[in-house]
């Protein structure tokens, strides 16, 4: 349920250069306060390369994922997200990332916590959220519309599959000439959060590789499995068969940061 809010002046706090693997970008912070019963104050990052003022920039929204992004969990996408965006955007030369502290759709790290407690006994993202008295998702992404106001941004490439993004800017005015994949490959761990992302909160996603994960994963249950036929077979064959498992999964993980090809890019660009 959205609330009603009052809602101060955007503004810019600091800006400072921040070199990455990637390339370098200047992080601009930005706050703005917000009055609904009692003070609070949102903030968010800026992370830009690159002239955005002019043509159509990318940009990705994205939400602070500590799990994922700090402590390395294979539980969802959000790094892998986050990556697949700076690396487009220095590809490029020219875009920016809006990184919002919305840890967990909005509820905060400790009830995310106690929804993965939830989801390991069978609950998906999304029931175990309502199981919690929180709705699917809080944000509202009001934030980064200002934010891109602020820069004269008009008109955007958005790197997202979440098409709730898209809504909120174009009713803010912001045009999104174009919604980009941001896809990850799953994996074994984040496979049911992403089904539900698609299936119940409506994201964009292929799902690719997943027919062949559940074969990975139907490979280890046997080569794990004590009564298994495969226990019967020598030992060669069987470190052949965990071998070529451990080098498709290795495979797969190598190729989790999916890129949009240039040529994808520039099909879609539209100058202002």
């Amino acid at each position: 349920m959205k609330r009603a809010a009052q809602v101060e002046t955007l503004r810019r706090v600091v800006s400072t250069r921040l070199p990455t693997r990637w390339g370098t970008f200047q992080t601009i912070g930005f706050e703005r306060k917000l009055s609904n019963g009692s003070a609070r104050v949102e903030t968010a990052l800026a992370i830009v390369m690159g002239d955005v003022t002019q043509g159509t920039p990318l940009l990705r929204i994205h939400s602070q994922c500590f799990t994922s992004e700090v402590l390395g969990s294979l539980r969802c996408d959000c790094r892998e997200q986050l990556e697949i965006a700076m690396s487009a955007i220095a590809e490029e030369g020219r875009g920016l990332v809006i990184y919002e502290h919305q840890e967990g759709r909005g509820i905060g790290l400790m009830a995310k916590l106690r929804a993965y407690a939830l989801q390991d006994k069978g609950f998906d993202t999304v029931e175990a959220n309502h199981a919690l008295g929180f709705a699917s998702d809080y944000r509202d992404f009001t934030l980064p519309a200002a934010i891109l106001r602020d820069f004269g941004i008009s008109r955007v490439r958005l790197l997202s599959n979440n098409p709730q993004k898209a809504r909120v800017l174009s009713d803010a005015g912001i045009e999104v000439v174009a919604q980009v994949p941001c896809e990850a490959t799953p994996n074994e761990h984040s496979l049911g959060y992403l089904r539900t992302k698609k299936e119940k909160l409506g994201h964009a996603l292929t799902l690719k590789h997943l027919v062949l994960f559940r074969v990975i994963s139907w490979i280890v249950g046997l080569l794990q499995e004590e009564h298994d036929p495969l226990n019967h077979t020598n030992k060669h064959e069987i470190t052949f068969w965990t071998n070529k498992r451990k080098k498709i999964t290795k495979r797969l993980r190598s190729s989790s940061s999916l890129r949009v090809s240039r040529m994808q890019f520039k099909s879609c660009e539209a100058d202002a």
